[in-house]
C-alpha cells in the first residue's frame, strides 16, 4: 500500500470509529438528570468526545501501521475489534462514575445504547452482503462502510432521540426497582444473546458464498434486528403501564383516605345531632338545680366541640359540605379568598366517592393554581348548581405567575392538575367537561346527568 493509501486508510479508520461511537455517547446522557451528575452534562460530553476522538486517532494509527507492515486482514480486524472494546470500556467506566448519587435506570440506558450500536452494526451487516468490499485491505472500515454507518444513524437517530426525551419527561425509571431490576436483566441478556448470535453468523459467513445464503443470512440478521427492536418497545410501553398501574395505585389510596376522611366527619355531625337531646337534658337538670357554674361550664366544654366538629354549612347537603369543608379551610390557610354559590337539594343523595374526586380535583387544581399569589388576591369562585337531573359545576380561579395549569387539547395520560380524573367522572354520568384559560383566570365548567332516584327515602337511593 501506498504512502497515499496508507493516509487514506487512517483517515478512513478514524471516521469508522467515531461513526460509531459518538451516537452511543450522545444518547447515553439524554435522560440523565443535571442533578445526579457529577459535573454538567456539557462538560462530560466534550471530554468524553475528545477522549473518544484521541482514541479514535491512535487506533487508527495502529491499524495503519499494522497493514504497512503486512499483517493479514483477520490479525488487523481483531486488533480493531479489541481497540473498540477497550474505548467501550473507558466509555462504560466514565458513565458509570459520572453519577454522584445512585439513579434508577442508568444500566437499562445502558444496555439500550450498546444494543442501538448493535443495531447500526446489524444494518450495516445485510448491507455488505449485497455490495463489493471496496478492499479487504480496508478493514474492518471501507468508503462503503462509513457511508452505510452514516445514513442509517442520521435516518434512526432521531427516533431514538427522541425515545430517550420521552422516557425522561415521563421520568420512566421511577416504576418500582423490582420491575426495573428484572427489566434491565433483560436487556443486558438480549445484548449477549445477541452478541453471541452474531458470533455464530461470521462463522457461519465464512463457509458460504453463495447468493442464496447471502440472502438467508440477511434474513436471519434482520430477524435478529426486528426481534431485539420489538423487545425494546414491549420493555418500554412495560414501564409506562407500571407507572400509570402505581400513579392510579397511588392516587386511589389518596382518595380512600380523603373519603375515609369525610365519612368520619359526617358520622361526627350524626353523632352530634344525635346526642342533642342528651345535652338538653342535661342542660335542664342542671338549670332546674341552680348549678349555675356547672352549667356555664358544660355549655364551654359544650361550644367548644361543637367548633371542633361542626361542619361548614355551604350547601345544606352534608355530602357536599363535607367534601367542600376541607378545601375551604385549606384555601384559608393560604390567604386564598372562597366563595361559594351552591343550589342543591339538601336529601340529594350525590355519590360520594365521585364527588370526592370530581370536586376534589377541581379544587386541588384550583389550590395549585393560585397558590403564590400576593395576599388577598388569590380567589376560588365556586358554582354548583341543579336543574332537575342536571347538576352544573364551574369553578374560576385566579393564576398566579409561574402556575401551570391543565390543557385539554393533551392526552389524558398527559394532563395536569387531574383533568383525566374529572373528565372520567363526566363520561360515567354521561356529562361533559370544558376547561380554558381567560387571561390570568381559569375555568372549569362540569355538566352531570344525575340518575333518577337520588333522594333520601327512594328505593333506587
Amino acid at each position: 500500500m501506498t504512502d497515499y493509501g496508507i493516509c487514506s486508510y487512517t483517515v478512513i479508520q478514524f471516521c469508522g470509529y467515531l461513526l460509531q461511537l459518538l451516537p452511543m455517547l450522545f444518547l447515553l446522557y439524554v435522560p440523565c438528570r443535571q442533578e445526579l451528575l457529577r459535573f454538567p452534562k456539557s462538560r462530560i460530553l466534550l471530554c468524553l468526545s475528545l477522549f473518544f476522538a484521541l482514541m479514535s486517532a491512535l487506533s487508527a494509527v495502529f491499524l495503519s501501521v499494522l497493514v504497512w507492515q503486512g499483517a493479514d486482514v483477520t490479525a488487523v480486524r481483531w486488533a480493531a475489534n479489541i481497540l473498540f472494546l477497550a474505548d467501550i470500556v473507558a466509555g462504560t467506566v466514565v458513565y458509570f462514575n459520572s453519577f454522584r448519587v445512585k439513579a434508577g435506570g442508568t444500566v437499562f440506558f445502558y444496555t439500550v445504547v450498546l444494543e442501538y450500536g448493535i443495531i447500526l452494526y446489524i444494518l450495516n451487516e445485510i448491507w455488505t452482503r449485497f455490495v463489493p468490499v471496496v478492499s479487504e485491505k480496508y478493514a474492518p472500515y471501507d468508503i462503503v462502510t462509513l457511508l452505510v454507518y452514516a445514513v442509517c444513524t442520521a435516518v434512526t437517530y432521531p427516533a431514538i432521540y427522541r425515545s430517550f426525551i420521552r422516557f425522561k419527561e415521563r421520568k420512566l425509571w421511577e416504576v418500582s426497582r423490582r420491575n426495573l431490576r428484572m427489566i434491565t436483566a433483560c436487556a443486558a441478556i438480549i445484548v449477549i444473546l445477541t452478541v453471541v448470535a452474531l458470533q455464530m453468523e461470521v462463522g457461519l459467513r465464512g463457509l458460504h458464498s453463495s447468493m442464496t445464503e447471502k440472502i438467508y443470512e440477511s434474513i436471519l440478521l434482520g430477524c435478529i434486528l426486528l426481534a431485539n427492536v420489538i423487545s425494546y418497545v414491549i420493555y418500554f410501553f412495560c414501564m409506562v403501564l407500571e407507572q400509570e398501574r402505581e400513579k392510579m395505585a397511588s392516587r386511589a389510596s389518596a382518595y380512600e383516605m380523603q373519603y375515609a376522611s369525610v365519612r368520619e366527619g359526617m358520622d361526627r355531625e350524626r353523632r352530634m345531632h344525635h346526642n342533642l337531646r342528651h345535652h338538653f337534658r342535661t342542660l335542664g337538670v342542671l338549670a332546674a338545680d341552680g348549678q349555675n357554674e356547672e352549667l356555664q361550664e358544660y355549655i364551654r366544654s359544650y361550644m367548644k366541640e361543637l367548633d371542633d366538629f361542626e361542619l361548614r354549612k355551604v350547601s345544606g347537603n352534608p355530602i357536599i359540605d363535607s367534601v367542600l369543608s376541607y378545601y375551604i379551610q385549606q384555601a384559608e390557610e393560604a390567604e386564598i379568598n372562597v366563595t361559594c354559590d351552591i343550589q342543591v337539594r339538601g336529601d340529594y343523595l350525590f355519590d360520594i366517592k365521585d364527588m370526592t374526586v370530581l370536586i376534589g380535583n377541581a379544587m386541588e387544581n384550583a389550590l395549585k393554581a393560585s397558590a403564590g399569589c400576593a395576599e388577598g388576591v388569590g380567589y376560588i369562585r365556586f358554582v354548583m348548581k341543579q336543574y332537575r337531573r342536571s347538576i352544573l359545576i364551574k369553578i374560576e380561579n385566579k393564576v398566579c405567575p409561574g402556575n401551570i395549569v391543565g390543557n385539554l387539547k393533551k392526552k389524558r395520560s398527559e394532563r395536569s392538575y387531574g383533568l383525566d380524573s374529572i373528565e372520567l367522572i363526566t363520561e360515567k354520568y354521561e356529562g361533559s367537561m370544558e376547561a380554558w384559560q381567560e387571561g390570568d383566570v381559569f375555568i372549569l365548567r362540569v355538566v352531570l346527568n344525575m340518575p333518577d332516584g337520588r333522594e333520601k327515602g327512594s328505593d333506587k337511593g
